[in-house]
C-alpha cells in the first residue's frame, strides 16, 4: 500500500472545516494520534476518513455515536485501527465524561417548540414559535395539534434550548422522537417520554 489520503473534520457540524494531508501508509496511524492529541477533549464531533491511493474509502473514525467502521477488503487493518479508536476517541473526556442532565434540571429547562405545518425541501423557518419549559412542550404540542393538524396533515415540531441546540423532533401522532445525530445533552428517548409526560401503552403511545 503507498500513499493514503486523510480527511479530519474536528467539528461535524462545521463541515467546511477540515484537513486534508497525504502521508505514506506507514505515517498514517501516527497522524490520526497527532490530529486526536491536538483536539483533545474535543473529539466528540470529530470525524476522520482515510482512502487510498485509488480514493477509495479504507476506514472511518467518528465521534458522535463513537464507532469505527473498515470498508471490505480492508478488514486486516482493524487491530490498529481498534486501538487508535480506543486510545484516542473512547478514552476523550468529550466522549467518555458524558452524562445526561438531572431530571430535575431538564423538567425546567427553557426551551422554544417549533412548529412546522408543511415541511418541504426548502427552509422556510417554523411556522410559530413557543418559549416555554422542557415540561410544558407536550402541552404546547397538543395545542398546536388541535389547531393545525386537520389543515397540515404533515405537522412537525422541533424543540431547541433557547441557545440553539436541538433537543429531538417529532411527528404530530407523538408516536416516535428523533434525537438529532449530535445529542448534545446525551438524551434518550426514555428520559424524554418521562420529562414531557409522554407515555406507552403496549409499546404505543395514547391519544
Amino acid at each position: 500500500m503507498n500513499n493514503v489520503s486523510l480527511y479530519f473534520f474536528p467539528d461535524i457540524r462545521e463541515i467546511i472545516i477540515n484537513l486534508k494531508i497525504e502521508v505514506p501508509f506507514e505515517e498514517c496511524f501516527s497522524k490520526i494520534e497527532l490530529f486526536c492529541e491536538h483536539y483533545k477533549g474535543k473529539l466528540r464531533t470529530a470525524h476522520i476518513l482515510a482512502y487510498d491511493e485509488n480514493k477509495k474509502l479504507m476506514f472511518e473514525l467518528h465521534g458522535v455515536k463513537p464507532k469505527y467502521k473498515i470498508q471490505d477488503g480492508y478488514e486486516e487493518l482493524e487491530p490498529q485501527v481498534l486501538d487508535v479508536f480506543e486510545r484516542c476517541f473512547l478514552n476523550d473526556s468529550s466522549i467518555k465524561d458524558r452524562t445526561p442532565p438531572a431530571l430535575e434540571e431538564l423538567i425546567n429547562l427553557n426551551v422554544v417548540v417549533e412548529g412546522y405545518t408543511e415541511p418541504s425541501e426548502f427552509y422556510y423557518g417554523p411556522d410559530f414559535c413557543r418559549k416555554c419549559k422542557f415540561s410544558e412542550t407536550l402541552g404546547v404540542m397538543k395545542e398546536m395539534i388541535e389547531k393545525y393538524v386537520e389543515d397540515f396533515p404533515k405537522l412537525t415540531f422541533h424543540i431547541n434550548t433557547e441557545d440553539g441546540k436541538y433537543l429531538f423532533s417529532i411527528y404530530h401522532e407523538l408516536n416516535h422522537i428523533h434525537l438529532g445525530e449530535l445529542n448534545e445533552l446525551n438524551l434518550t428517548e426514555e428520559l424524554i417520554r418521562e420529562v414531557i409526560g409522554l407515555e406507552k401503552i403496549n409499546g404505543e403511545t395514547p391519544e
